[in-house]
């Protein structure tokens, strides 16, 4: 499980490298969270090194940890006020299709972790 990163670097790419399952954090989406209705210190927070990934990050930092054992991915910890489920679920899916790997948004299954109720179990 990923959360509450803000971002990463390659010491943290080598330490995860080989998960088979991964709850990552897609936390919001960059614009939604600039235009919105956050005073801008809690905004500067959420973007800044210890705040959270943003979709586009989740998916860059996917596509880095995907190999041909992978299985799933599920996308957890979206904000309520600054993200929606399928915009996350796309904006992941493309990030890694765009990536530099050889992987496709497409090859594994991508689910998102809903808010209030218990989401599906995962087998590996």
């Amino acid at each position: 499980m990923i959360t509450d990163l803000g971002t990463y670097d390659d010491s943290l790419v080598e330490k995860l490298q080989g998960m088979d399952i991964l709850l990552l954090e897609a936390n919001h989406d960059v614009r939604m969270l600039q235009t919105g209705s956050y005073p801008y210190p809690l905004k500067q927070r959420i973007l800044g090194d210890k705040g959270h990934l943003s979709n586009v990050l989740s998916g860059q930092l996917l596509g880095r940890l995907l190999h041909d054992r992978f299985h799933a991915v599920v996308l957890g910890h979206l904000s309520k006020e600054n993200n929606f489920a399928e915009l996350a679920y796309e904006t992941v899916r493309l990030e890694v299709s765009m990536g530099e790997n050889p992987y496709r948004g497409d090859d594994f299954p991508i689910y998102v972790a809903k808010r209030s109720e218990a989401s599906q179990m995962i087998c590996a």
